[in-house]
């Protein structure tokens, strides 16, 4: 009887860093959370406990710092890039090396009295930049996106003409509550020449065409999201979206004898958090030789 290892891989993950730049009279700080993650020839080590392949992770972890400080941590894309790069040049058994990291946004303080530079900071969360570079035999797959965007509009949103059946007690509605908490990924058919531009533009069009757009569903305005996004940006040729759909349900005040009907100038929602519809889509961009 015989045997094979027929997947692995193996890495080091959540290497957090804060880089803090105080080169200008206004600090910048970037905090990352990185993982990576090594697949090669590396069979050996798992069937016979043979380590003289093995990178060993405490390396990467201090190769995420040593790369960190010599070059620009931020864009993430560029930084991912040139760690996914690293191992694989370096290190002839390793085959592909994938470099995720996530992005902590932080926001200066507005200066409390007259033009003093204030370096202090708060936190945007809950939303995350994330990035996934992965190279391999020379070549570099970049993927970007964001998860934790919460957003919400209260008006232009609306579902109906759905199925009915003996379970079925939602009413149509053209007027309701929409949010979620938008998570997007999108793939660049290249390496753009300045990431940050091209996400900002990215998160710009997926902000837009929310807020605009005359929603029939979570699903129809996923949709005009995407496509809005592959048309503003054209390295990205496709995007990946999921928007839970977060229900805002109308409190019943009627024991109270309080009329809380949507059409009135204020209305009363309960905010729940689960259950939570679940929508998800990839669009990509149809090219030529499709």
């Amino acid at each position: 009887m015989s045997f094979e290892v027929k997947s692995q891989s193996y890495g080091k993950s959540s290497v957090r860093l804060l880089q803090l730049n105080r080169s200008a009279g206004e600090h910048t700080v970037t905090e990352l959370s990185v993982r990576v993650l090594l697949d090669g020839d590396f069979d050996t080590a798992y069937t016979d406990g043979d380590n003289r392949a093995v990178v060993p992770t405490d390396t990467m972890k201090n190769t995420v710092y040593a790369l960190a400080h010599g070059l620009e941590a931020a864009p993430i894309e560029a930084f991912a890039a040139k760690l996914a790069r690293h191992f694989t040049k370096s290190y002839e058994q390793v085959e592909r090396a994938e470099v995720e990291i996530d992005q902590k946004l932080w926001a200066r303080l507005s200066p409390a009295r007259g033009d003093v530079t204030i370096n202090a900071f708060r936190a945007l969360g809950p939303e995350v930049w994330t990035t996934r570079a992965t190279s391999r035999h020379g070549h570099l797959e970049l993927r970007s996106g964001l998860v934790g965007l919460e957003i919400l509009k209260t008006e232009h949103s609306g579902f109906s003409d759905f199925p009915r059946d003996d379970y079925t007690t939602l009413l149509d509605t053209d007027d309701r509550l929409l949010g979620t908490s938008l998570r997007a990924s999108w793939r660049y058919s290249r390496e753009p020449s300045d990431p940050l531009d091209s996400r900002l533009a990215a998160q710009a069009a997926l902000l837009e065409t929310f807020a605009q757009h005359e929603s029939r569903s979570v699903q129809h305005t996923l949709y005009e999201m995407a496509i809005a996004t592959l048309k503003v940006v054209s390295q990205i040729d496709e995007i990946t979206l999921a928007m839970p759909n977060q229900h805002r349900i109308i409190a019943d005040l009627a024991p109270f004898g309080i009329d809380n009907s949507i059409g009135n100038d204020r209305v009363i929602f309960v905010s729940t958090s689960e259950p939570y519809g679940d929508i998800s889509a990839t669009v990509r961009r149809l090219r030529d030789d499709d």
